[in-house]
């Protein structure tokens, strides 16, 4: 897949055709991202790096990429996104 390119609602893996929580275990099974975590009560995890960036007083940039299906977009992101 080209960087950039959206992610289609099924995933191919190999020959594999999944299914958007089958994509999402198999990517948290490969270390491919992190399990769920809530950013409103728990935070953003960050690495050791980050901790101690941030610990020094700076601002690391920590990317998060909320997961969810087109109709949750559309109807809460439209200030955020272009859609």
């Amino acid at each position: 897949m080209e960087h950039g390119k959206a992610i289609n609602r099924a995933t191919v893996v190999g020959m594999q055709k999944m299914t958007f929580e089958e994509w999402l275990v198999y990517g948290v099974e490969n270390k491919f991202c992190s399990p769920q975590v809530c950013d409103t009560h728990d935070g953003a995890p960050m690495t050791e790096t980050e901790e101690k960036i941030w610990d020094e007083g700076h601002d690391p940039c920590v990317l998060i990429v909320r997961l969810g299906n087109e109709e949750e977009w559309e109807a809460t992101a439209k200030d955020y996104l272009e859609i």
